[in-house]
């Protein structure tokens, strides 16, 4: 088990409230980290799980930890980072989405 399956898997027990609700999971930022919900179960952060809808977690692919979050639409996340990059993760990371440096 990885530290950040183990850090995260208690959901809001972590002490960090959700920012907002996209593709029907929660978001919430803790760790330099985003953190999405399970789909349709905003409490639900078990990363053990491994079933499509689960849960999951991660960082931009630049390295940096994420300080802030931004919704742009439904399919988009703006993520700022301590390198005071931005960064845009677009489609669902937990099925294949991809982040990218918003270079405008």
């Amino acid at each position: 088990m990885s530290d950040l399956s183990s850090a995260f898997n208690d959901g809001f027990k972590d002490g960090f409230k959700p920012l907002f609700t996209w593709k029907d999971r929660a978001v919430k930022l803790a760790g330099g980290y985003f953190h999405l919900s399970r789909i349709g179960a905003h409490e639900d952060f078990n990363y053990l799980a491994t079933d499509p809808d689960a849960a999951c977690a991660g960082t931009t692919n630049f390295g940096s930890a994420i300080t802030q979050i931004e919704k742009i639409d439904e399919d988009k996340l703006r993520l700022h980072t301590a390198d005071n990059k931005v960064h845009i993760l677009e489609g669902d990371p937990c099925k294949g989405g991809r982040c990218y440096e918003d270079k405008q």
